[in-house]
């Protein structure tokens, strides 16, 4: 065990007075650099993930991924049809650093993973989606957590395109596209619902047959549905086809038909 583990551990324990250590290794798994992490066992044979945010902005990510954790209650989780990370504990440190500690969701992570058409995990991206968009907004609001309606989510794509093409390296004809894409009217004309709000390939886990855990949340909010759905776009056209035809299937008659666009 490293001296950082080891560590680590020892700031579960003071998030946790009652945890009881019996083991502990390295994990790196898209950290990023952002994080010093570390998967610990306990005497009761649960596995609980330790992450150190080692940046401000990372700091900021475990705070608001508390918040949104803390909002989505049992009743909230069970409407998912894959586990939601719980959080154990949060031990904000005088020198910086804010240490969490989660349930381990045990698999492999998306981006790890050969996605083709014949894929078991294809639909269940879908599906993963359309249950997080179905979700009731109520609790959103309780929270506190962000609210973006339609409106709202036009000009902030306005602003990323006006601070992208202020930087003289956004290609001419990606910011006539877009711009094109703002200014039309039915791209915008959708019903805002709860969005993961920061979903990449690496966000999901998988057991090679399906989906079995979400991570992240710290983006959870109110918004554009869209959101979470730019990240398909890197995958197989005819994979991206399977993820939104199961998507719009599971949601129905609520789905944004210009979703696709």
């Amino acid at each position: 065990m490293s001296g950082l583990t080891l560590h680590l551990a020892g700031l579960a324990t003071a998030a946790i007075p009652e945890l009881r250590v019996s083991g502990a290794a390295p994990w790196t798994s898209n950290s990023g650099g952002s994080y010093d992490s570390a998967l610990i066992r306990t005497d009761e044979a649960t596995s609980l993930l330790v992450r150190r945010a080692t940046t401000k902005q990372a700091d900021q990510e475990l705070l608001a991924r508390s918040r949104a954790l803390s909002a989505m209650t049992q009743g909230i989780r069970a409407r998912l049809p894959f586990p939601v990370p719980h959080e154990f504990g949060l031990l904000p440190r005088e020198d910086g650093g804010t240490v969490g500690i989660y349930g381990f969701i045990p698999g492999t992570t998306l981006d790890r993973v050969q996605l083709d058409i014949d894929a078991n995990v294809v639909p269940d991206i879908g599906r993963a989606l359309a249950a997080i968009h179905s979700l009731p907004r109520q609790f959103v609001s309780a929270a506190e957590l962000p609210e973006r309606d339609a409106s709202q989510a036009r000009q902030q794509a306005q602003l990323l395109l006006d601070r992208a093409d202020g930087t003289g390296r956004l290609p001419s004809a990606l910011a006539e596209r877009w711009s094109a894409a703002i200014e039309d009217a039915q791209l915008w004309d959708f019903s805002p619902c709860v969005i993961h709000g920061s979903l990449e390939r690496y966000s999901f886990i998988s057991n090679g047959a399906g989906i079995t855990g979400v991570l992240g949340w710290s983006d959870l909010q109110v918004g554009d549905p869209a959101v979470d759905m730019r990240w398909i776009h890197s995958l197989d056209a005819a994979v991206v086809r399977g993820i939104l035809d199961e998507y719009i299937d599971a949601r129905g008659t609520s789905v944004d038909r210009q979703i696709k666009q």
